[in-house]
């Protein structure tokens, strides 16, 4: 029975298989605009290691943009938190665990640790309860601690974008990409397979 479960618990952990085409997908058809690119640059030039900071609903486009920077993400200790961090695994990134409401203090320490090493962290600032873009103090508690700076990064999509066909404009997903499959679309029937 033990067995039963914790299959049904890695099941619905796991992220689905086609994420990484998704992420792809998704992904070539952005356009990143880079503000503050000297700040990073100063950051590295005095010898220090960057604390990145977004928001909660800015994941998805973060793991395209931040990815092949070894990044360790603070991620919370909750169920969510585990899906969270098994995605950002997924896709080359590192995690410690921890939050605003449990095992924040550890994680800190532990990121402190890792940061003296070289390693960059990350943190989505505004908690896993929220409020939704109020942010929390761990990355400026850290920068303090270590020395080290900070920034911020954070994500918008082009607001005439759409991720499923649709009539009202040619930039969507669909046309917009070079695969010209409807991921949405895919991702909802895979998901009801399951």
């Amino acid at each position: 029975a033990i067995e039963r479960v914790a299959e049904q618990l890695r099941q619905r952990l796991a992220p689905p298989p086609r994420l990484k085409w998704i992420k792809a997908s998704v992904g070539s058809t952005v356009r990143f605009d880079v503000e503050g690119a000297e700040t990073l640059g100063s950051i590295a030039a005095a010898g220090r290691t960057p604390i990145y900071a977004t928001w909660h609903d800015r994941i998805f486009l973060g793991t395209y943009f931040l990815q092949k920077k070894g990044i360790v993400f603070l991620t919370s200790q909750s169920f969510d938190g585990e899906y969270i961090a098994r995605f950002l695994q997924r896709f080359g990134f590192g995690v410690i665990r921890g939050s605003s409401t449990r095992g924040g203090a550890r994680g800190l320490v532990q990121m402190l640790r890792e940061l003296k090493h070289g390693t960059a962290m990350g943190f989505t600032v505004d908690g896993p309860k929220g409020p939704r873009y109020v942010a929390k103090p761990g990355p400026i508690l850290l920068a303090k601690k270590s020395g080290m700076g900070s920034i911020v990064f954070t994500s918008k999509h082009h607001d005439g974008f759409c991720m499923w066909k649709t009539a009202t404009t040619d930039f969507n997903v669909v046309d917009g990409t070079p695969y010209h499959r409807d991921v949405v679309r895919e991702l909802s029937e895979a998901c009801k397979r399951q």
